[in-house]
């Protein structure tokens, strides 16, 4: 078992990496005062491991869980269950599960534990990491939230055996995303195993990229927790990517397929700006072509524009992240409609 500590404000907790965490999941939680939330769908496949309690709330498999209304019915749930300061919330599932149940208990009585464990790569390798928690609105995606860390994080590779290739390939999305803010050398190792984990799923591989990954974010947001500099790097290809989700709907696209589609309109905003290497460019192109991306067709680029004025990190301009080169991301990067236009129109993965 990898452990790897997360230090924020003289406060420490744990994330535990191992391919047998959820067959020995006794040993790491007490279930005596315990609620989970959860899908359906995830449930199924492991409730035997979690039999011990029967505090479950279920919320909806999609995106649309993450709303105001899906929020007030599970604070009532949990009020039903007579939850008090002492209860800690398990949050089971993907990105939108950890969401949701993570500003869940950093909202009840004012604040409760919760652990996460995430039960895909992308959630793996990025939001169970950091303590962002949050809920979407129509204008935007998680518009409301909160900076709150959780109790422990535990990640099981084996949970991956189940996904869809959707979701592995929206994990992967993240994946090269810490490559590229990271360093050549780690871009070009995960370049060359990615067929390897879309085809075979080699657990192995995995756990050595997710623990690579988690190490990389914690080593960022020990130094930046709520985002005023140095974390914003990690929101590299998020600008385009979430107006593409909120354009389309955000149970129509994975969020990691949308940020691919948002680091290449980046790259091509980083060659404008910073001279961005066409070698480098290449090669992250040729990580993205492994992924084998679908061309979408259904973009406006007038409503990309539109929701990008909504953006929570934009003020009154478009800010984006871009890089100088491989390992070198600056952020605070104002850009006009011009330059935001013509990265979707030579983005060769968006038709026009």
């Amino acid at each position: 078992m990898k452990i790897i500590s997360l230090n924020i404000n003289n406060k420490q907790y744990s994330v535990k990496v191992s391919n047998q965490i959820i067959n020995e999941i006794d040993h790491f939680i007490a279930f005596d005062n315990v609620v989970i939330i959860t899908q359906k769908n995830i449930f199924k496949l492991y409730e035997k491991y979690f039999n011990k309690t029967k505090k479950i709330i279920f919320i909806d498999e999609t995106e649309k869980a993450k709303s105001i209304d899906v929020y007030k019915s599970v604070i009532k749930k949990i009020i039903k269950y007579n939850c008090n300061r002492k209860s800690t919330i398990i949050a089971l599932g993907g990105g939108v599960v950890g969401d949701l149940a993570g500003f869940v208990a950093s909202t009840y009585m004012r604040g409760i534990n919760y652990i996460q464990i995430p039960t895909t790569l992308l959630s793996m390798v990025d939001s169970s990491i950091g303590g962002k928690t949050g809920i979407n609105l129509d204008e935007g995606k998680n518009l409301i939230g909160s900076f709150y860390q959780p109790k422990l994080v535990l990640i099981d590779p084996n949970f991956i055996k189940t996904l869809n290739q959707e979701e592995i390939i929206s994990g992967l999305g993240e994946v090269i995303k810490y490559g590229i803010l990271s360093n050549i050398d780690f871009l070009k190792h995960i370049n060359s195993i990615l067929f390897d984990i879309i085809k075979n799923r080699d657990l192995l591989l995995l756990e050595k990229i997710i623990i690579d990954c988690v190490k990389i974010k914690i080593n960022i947001v020990e130094r930046d927790e709520k985002e005023q500099n140095l974390r914003q790097i990690l929101n590299f290809g998020h600008s385009i990517g979430h107006a593409i989700e909120n354009q389309l709907g955000y149970n129509s696209i994975k969020h990691g397929i949308s940020v691919c589609y948002g680091i290449i309109s980046a790259l091509i905003l980083s060659k404008q700006k910073y001279n961005f290497p066409q070698s480098e460019y290449d090669l992250i192109l040729n990580c993205m072509k492994k992924l084998d991306l679908s061309i979408l067709r259904e973009i406006n680029i007038k409503s990309i524009l539109e929701i990008l004025k909504k953006d929570k990190k934009n003020n009154n301009n478009y800010n984006f992240v871009l890089l100088k080169k491989i390992g070198f991301p600056t952020t605070n990067n104002e850009l006009n409609e011009a330059q935001i236009i013509e990265s979707i129109q030579k983005n060769e993965y968006i038709s026009n």
